[in-house]
């Protein structure tokens, strides 16, 4: 069986030995991950991200649902400022001191029934930091409600407290999914329109630009998709358990989910590379191939679109150029291979976490560039306090790379230092879509030659050339059992 039987789902620093903060590199973060990880400890951090807001970014997505942040109102505008994509209601049940210290049950019912009024088709309930202290009873008030209606009310049991790995929101996501809403396939209606052959195509953080470049592609070869859990519906993620095959697009972020609908449900689960990369595209739909038995179309297509790409690989538009790729593990190894296979390298990496299930890729990167400098960080924490972008602006200043690709957010700190954004979430990274751009992208910035660039060491505007000596990671001290 699989995780569906367990009444909560471990912490990933629990399940996957995650490790959320780390500098040095590349080798030697492989060296000291081979057996048991030492978790390192922040001794300083103004805010960062977890697995509260991790989760909603989820549920926000979802059509049909309602979803309840069961704490004060800055736990919703927490969430409000950090993602931009809704399409479910949002609701919170705003408690104050005194239902901090009394408990917030009579206000959770009320919200709760209001979100049943509007015309929910499930409701989520999202637990807080605020109910976590003040311990309240949240199973007996679905009970109760549940007694009043047949819409799934469904409990996200996230505190910010278990996990300092802000990705263990999307697991607990996953295992209510699992339990309480995903529905045997003998439960569902013999004539339901998803009874025909689909694919579950697991999606959890990538950009519309990504899912649009990623479906484009699945469809290329006639296969029916159905996106889960990213922009699905109640009645979608019910109905999963009918899928012909799941696939992970970022196997590290939605693994327990596809493993989960496999060990559960019975739906085959399959595994492939971030479609980022020629030779990373080539897997995942080899791997798709496979499970809907079209090989040979899928074969055809793949020399295709390899053959178009030939020419623009041959100009070598990223030689004598370098970056630092600020991405999940996964995305970051297909970028590696795509960089330098347009003849780039890469200088230093930032990554959110590191885990047993992105090991392999770390080893597959560390083949290509074991001296490539790693931070590892959550990058709402990479920016320590407001104003303060100690950590990537030291990892940035020591890697010395031409170019960054990552967030938006810490964009706008490489273009500070002198380093050009490349990439920030403005264009599609998956499939031929995503190649295609990212090389147009490359010869576009190559024309403006190194000239333009400002020297590197402007990150002595940021900080002291004594702190940007220390390593990035002083003040974050091993854990101490």
């Amino acid at each position: 069986m699989g995780v569906r039987t367990q009444r909560t789902i471990p912490t990933r620093e629990k399940r996957t030995a995650a490790l959320s903060n780390y500098h040095g590199a590349l080798g030697q973060l492989i060296s000291d991950t081979k057996g048991e990880i030492e978790q390192r400890l922040r001794t300083f951090s103004q805010a960062g991200n977890d697995e509260i807001l991790y989760a909603l970014a989820i549920l926000a997505t979802i059509r049909g649902a309602s979803v309840v942040v069961h704490g004060s109102a800055g736990c919703s505008a927490a969430w409000k400022y950090f993602n931009r994509i809704q399409t479910a209601p949002i609701y919170t049940t705003g408690l104050n001191e005194r239902n901090t210290i009394l408990g917030g049950d009579d206000e959770l019912r009320k919200t709760v029934r209001l979100a049943l009024r509007h015309g929910a088709a499930a409701v989520f309930i999202v637990g807080t930091p605020v109910t976590a202290i003040s311990n309240d009873d949240v199973s007996s008030v679905i009970l109760e409600v549940s007694e009043e209606t047949d819409v799934p009310v469904v409990f996200i049991n996230t505190d910010g407290f278990k996990s300092k790995t802000p990705v263990t929101g999307y697991d607990i996501v996953f295992h209510a999914f699992l339990r309480y809403l995903i529905r045997d396939k003998e439960n569902l209606d013999s004539d339901h329109p998803l009874k025909t052959e689909f694919l579950n195509l697991i999606s959890v953080s990538e950009s519309i630009q990504d899912l649009t470049a990623i479906t484009k592609l699945v469809s290329a070869l006639g296969i029916r998709w159905h996106l889960l859990p990213l922009f699905s519906s109640v009645d979608g993620i019910r109905n999963a358990s009918l899928a012909d095959a799941s696939i992970a697009v970022n196997r590290s972020e939605g693994h327990l989910l596809g493993e989960g609908l496999r060990d559960d449900f019975g739906v085959p689960y399959l595994e492939a590379g971030y479609p980022a990369s020629l030779e990373s595209v080539r897997e995942f739909l080899i791997a798709l191939g496979t499970a809907f038995k079209i090989e040979e179309k899928v074969s055809d297509f793949i020399q295709q679109q390899e053959e178009s790409l030939q020419e623009e690989f041959s100009k070598q538009p990223l030689a004598g150029k370098s970056f630092f790729l600020e991405l999940e593990v996964q995305a970051a190894k297909s970028i590696t291979q795509l960089i330098i296979s347009l003849g780039g390298t890469v200088t230093g990496y930032g990554f959110p976490y590191v885990d047993e299930k992105n090991r392999k890729e770390l080893k597959d990167m560390e083949s290509m560039l074991a001296d490539a400098r790693v931070h590892v960080s959550d990058r709402i924490t990479a920016v320590v306090a407001t104003g303060q972008p100690f950590e990537m602006v030291n990892a940035l200043s020591k890697s010395k790379p031409d170019y960054y690709a990552g967030s938006g957010e810490l964009s706008r700190v490489a273009a500070g230092l002198g380093i050009i954004p490349f990439y920030s979430g403005q264009f599609p990274l998956c499939g031929y879509n995503g190649i295609r751009t990212f090389i147009d992208m490359a010869v576009k910035l190559k024309s403006t030659g190194s000239d333009s660039l400002k020297a590197v060491d402007a990150a002595s505007d940021y900080y002291r050339e004594e702190w940007l000596k220390r390593r990035g990671d002083w003040y974050i001290k091993r854990e101490v059992n």
